[in-house]
Parts: C-alpha cells; structure tokens; sequence
C-alpha cells in the first residue's frame, strides 16, 4: 500500500495539480506539528519528488520543495521505521533551505531525533482529522471529481487505520482460499 498511498498523497499535497485543494494537505500536514511557524506565502509547491534517491542509492518517499522549504516524507503503512533518515537529511540540507522531516504512519510512532535533525512522527489519523475541519474553504474550488477521489482515499486510509482492512472475515477468508 506504500507505494500506491505515496502517489495520492503526493498528487494533493501538489498545490498546482488540477484538483483545485492548492494547499488543504500540505497545510493540513504541517499543521499537525504544532512546533512550526509557517507564513501563508510559504505554501507554494515548486516540486513534489517521489522517490526521491540520495547519493547512497535511498530513496525518500516524497520531497516537496518551496520557495523557503524542503519537506521530507518517509510513508509508513505497515512497515516500520527504519530508513536512513541521517542520509535523507544530509542528502537535502544541501539545498540551503529550511529542512521539515515528517514520518508518516498508520500507527503512533516514535519522532525521530538527531542533534541536526528530527523526523516528527504524524499519524494518518491527525493528518485526516485536520484536512476535514480545514476542508470547508477549499470545497466550492475543488474539481468535483477529484473530490470524490479524495473522498474515497480519506476512506481507505481511514478503513486501515480502523483495522477494516486487517481484520479479515474468517469465512471469507476460507471461501478466499
């Protein structure tokens, strides 16, 4: 699911792509960390990277870049914490811009803390929680069907952090095999 998630998410924290949300997601992200100060000015995407390789052959999940920052987005679905996350940071300082590291996971997770860097643990849950109360201004802009897309994504995402997906039926999972 990492990947396929990663892509979505991807295309709307894109504030130019053509469903019209400009920056619900990406202000709703960074909204989760209450330890930023962020000006409105400063949410205009330049590039949204996915994949994004180090010079050591890793690769980073999503990187956004604005005018004043970049935003590294490790994606966890299941796995667990365990990347570079000392590479990542090294491989972006290098762009002279205010560096954001966020993990982002179904479940809670520890921050990841360096004495240069942390990755601030975000769950799928806040992230959610916030683009619905912040998603009232955006709605009369939205294309309408990217709305029912992001809809039917904010389910999905929802139904994996519930367990839904996890918890297979018993018989169905017989009928299945």
């Amino acid at each position: 699911y990492e990947n396929v998630v990663s892509n979505i998410l991807s295309f709307f924290l894109d504030t130019e792509e053509e469903h019209h949300c400009k920056d619900l997601w990406l202000k709703s992200l960074i909204e989760c960390r209450n330890d930023l100060s962020i000006r409105e000015d400063d949410f205009n995407v330049l590039r949204v990277n996915r994949e994004y390789r180090t010079e050591t052959d890793k690769r980073i999940d999503i990187v956004l870049e604005t005018d004043h920052f970049i935003i590294a987005i490790e994606n966890k679905i299941y796995a667990n914490p365990y990347d570079p996350f000392e590479d990542y940071y090294n491989c972006l300082k290098k762009e002279n811009k205010r560096f954001i590291g966020i993990l982002l996971s179904l479940k809670k997770e520890n921050d990841i803390v360096n004495n240069d860097f942390q990755f601030v643990n975000i769950t799928y849950r806040q992230l959610i929680e916030r683009v619905l109360k912040d998603i009232g201004v955006y709605l009369s802009e939205i294309n309408e069907k990217w709305c029912i897309f992001m809809k039917e994504f904010i389910n999905n995402i929802t139904n994996l952090y519930n367990g839904e997906t996890i918890n297979m039926d018993k018989d169905w999972q017989l009928f299945i095999k």
